[in-house]
């Protein structure tokens, strides 16, 4: 199957829904509709639908050359944007099937996960880019977050089933075991940082982000 993700997160979310229809979404930094978007396979072969969000109004201006629905591309400065609102007003359902967030720059990325209320709102799935390569100390706050909130990692080992590149790297993919399943081997312990035998794995063993 064609994926239009930018690293196949697209094909790791319906493996882990087991190719569910009908099921919803929410896209923080979604780009525009059809390449690198993690939700189009969804919407398009799944009948899957959410909002999505992007700070490029370029991009948002995209949606409406395509089939996706344009009302649902929503352009705005999520640290500005009152989204807890408009999740309320959108959504029937506080649990959700999965969650992309990628936003641009790596610390308003952590502004946005601190002020969102994971109190109220459950994913399934969740790709998380944190972007820890590039000298941002997300890593470990992000993480707390989402082990807060009862959220558990995937391998490493698992992640490189749908992408050969560095990708763990970059990004956390979580699932919230209240609402998916998986076999227990897909799953990390509770990981804070990445250990030294992380980094040895990856031929990384001198890398550091701090």
């Amino acid at each position: 199957m064609k994926s239009y993700s930018q690293r196949n997160q697209d094909l790791f979310v319906l493996s882990i829904l087991n190719e569910k229809t009908n099921g919803t979404y929410l896209d923080f930094g979604c780009r525009g509709p059809i390449d690198i978007n993690n939700t189009y396979l969804l919407e398009n072969n799944y009948n899957f639908s959410g909002l999505s969000f992007d700070i490029d109004s370029n991009e948002i201006l995209k949606w409406k050359t395509t089939n996706r629905n344009y009302k649902n591309a929503i352009c705005g400065d999520l640290l500005e944007l009152d989204f807890v609102k408009i999740l309320e007003n959108n959504y029937k359902s506080t649990n959700i099937d999965y969650f992309s967030f990628d936003l641009e720059p790596p610390l308003v990325t952590l502004e946005v996960l601190k002020k969102f209320p994971f109190n109220k709102y459950k994913f399934g799935v969740i790709t998380f880019e944190h972007d820890f390569y590039r000298g941002f100390d997300t890593l470990r706050p992000s993480r707390e977050i989402f082990i807060k909130n009862g959220y558990r990692k995937i391998k490493m080992e698992h992640m490189k089933k749908f992408e050969t590149e560095m990708i763990w790297f970059s990004e956390d993919w979580w699932i919230h075991p209240d609402l998916v399943t998986v076999p227990e081997e897909y799953l990390d312990e509770t990981i804070i940082d990445f250990t030294e035998q992380d980094l040895i794995n990856a031929g990384l063993g001198n890398f550091s982000y701090r």
